[in-house]
């Protein structure tokens, strides 16, 4: 099963991606695999070779929907992104990624907000179904949002009549 990018018609009548993924991974080999594999099925790609890089990316204002990282790194690790994520951008999923096979490790990621944890090496329609639902997760949890703020000032507007 290959899972496809999700997309919007455009008026030209081609369609457009939607979701940018952003991929931390400080092997350049692993990172541009992982780009590829993504790009492959049709997601917009960019990477970056350690969290302080992807933290400088955020912060430039590029939007990122997914953000893909490794948990081993030096200086800012997959962990501490993990939080920075949390705090400035939490409505972006990051899903990490290790050769760690310790569970206590997979918990402490998974307990901190992580997404998903993919062990690596991992296969290729694990990593597109991963990415797939915890973007599908995003989408359904912002469109709730949404109905819910328009709800209330449905019922804000009906109170006020």
């Amino acid at each position: 099963m290959v899972v496809k990018a999700s997309a919007i018609k455009c008026a030209a009548g081609g369609y457009v991606v939607t979701e940018q993924i952003l991929v931390v991974e400080p092997e350049e080999t692993i990172r541009r695999i992982v780009v590829s594999l993504l790009s492959t099925a049709g997601y917009k790609c960019a990477g970056a070779k350690s969290g302080n890089d992807a933290v400088s990316m955020l912060a430039s204002g590029q939007v990122f929907d997914l953000v893909l990282s490794s948990l081993m790194m030096v200086n800012l690790d997959g962990m501490g992104l993990l939080g920075r994520i949390k705090d400035k951008y939490p409505d972006v999923p990051l899903i990490m990624m290790s050769e760690v096979t310790d569970v206590s490790v997979v918990l402490r990621a998974i307990r901190s907000g992580a997404y998903d944890f993919l062990v690596k090496p991992f296969e290729r329609e694990l990593l597109l179904r991963t990415v797939s639902r915890a973007l599908e997760d995003r989408r359904l949890k912002l469109e709730n949002r949404a109905y819910v703020k328009r709800l209330e000032s449905l019922v804000k507007s009906l109170d006020e009549n």
